[in-house]
């Protein structure tokens, strides 16, 4: 499970963190297992409860509470914690705490290992963007031949493009519009996205660097990758999908350790955005010509 971190939080503390409640659950197994000095029941459970409190210190402003809740206070927990020591036969209590600990263990082990794969993927140079899905119907030009730099008004850095999964969904809903033009570029876009990404947990390139144009004096390309966020398991997304897209950025923005810019043409969403302290380019269509 990759944790989320809450508004400011730093991904580098929350990795300490996880490990800190890590090495504290395997050193309580390890006292459930000495057999020199075997210890009561009501002592085992005393140091459960002992290690929840002191987990809960260590983690309540390093990740989400929903994370918090399924990595420490679980309904084991709740049961456990509402308990005396002597409330079960001995052997019974113990071998309750300890699948307790042993669960606990496993899962803020992997908690902790995917939050240091998701810091080490994402420590690259360049800039991280993300595309709301008016960028993918509404910009002039298809998705490999956006030319991503001058958006973002960059020089030679690379980008990478971050893609959340409910824009993957609203591209699909939008295959069915009845404008052919955004059921065209809908279908274009998922294309490319689904041929460069047949594993979608990695990131794939987009348009290679091209530094050709410094033999002339122009300005180099970097290069452009792109990755799919994908939800977490049992997520429940929020009501409006554009609140949806802002704060998976705000999400992101926390795990890259480095700003996120959003790209959008809707001026509600770039107004999300800069409300949400994201940094937002919202680029403008050309007007109309007004009615007689």
């Amino acid at each position: 499970m990759l944790v989320s971190l809450p508004l400011g939080g730093n991904r580098q503390n929350a990795l300490k963190a996880l490990r800190k409640v890590h090495e504290d659950v395997i050193d309580a197994l390890k006292w459930s297992q000495d057999q020199d000095r075997p210890l009561h029941a009501q002592q085992l459970h005393s140091i459960y409860l002992q290690w929840v409190d002191r987990s809960v210190y260590t983690l309540r402003y390093q990740i989400s509470e929903s994370d918090l809740d399924n990595l420490v206070l679980t309904k084991r927990y709740w049961i456990l914690q509402s308990m005396h020591g002597e409330a079960l036969p001995p052997d019974r209590m113990k071998d309750l705490v300890v699948t307790e600990l042993e669960a606990r263990e496993t899962a803020v082990g992997l908690a902790a290992q995917r939050l240091a794969e998701q810091i080490e993927r994402w420590t690259r140079p360049g800039v991280f963007a993300m595309f709301d899905t008016s960028v993918f119907i509404h910009h002039d030009d298809k998705l490999e031949n956006i030319d991503i730099r001058e958006m973002l008004n960059l020089r030679g850095e690379a980008v990478h493009l971050l893609v959340p999964m409910v824009v993957i969904d609203e591209l699909d809903d939008l295959k069915q519009s009845k404008d052919r033009r955004i059921r065209w570029r809908a279908r274009h876009s998922l294309a490319v996205l689904d041929r460069l990404l047949p594993h979608p947990m990695q990131a794939a390139l987009l348009r290679a660097a091209d530094y050709t144009s410094l033999d002339t004096g122009g300005i180099p390309h970097g290069e452009v990758t792109v990755e799919v966020v994908l939800d977490k398991p049992g997520r429940v997304r929020l009501p409006i999908n554009d609140d949806e897209i802002v704060d998976q950025a705000v999400s992101a923005q926390a795990l890259a350790g480095k700003p996120i810019t959003l790209v959008t043409f809707d001026t509600g969403q770039s107004m999300r955005a800069r409300a949400a302290g994201l940094r937002c380019i919202k680029v403008e269509q050309q007007p109309e010509d007004p009615p007689a």
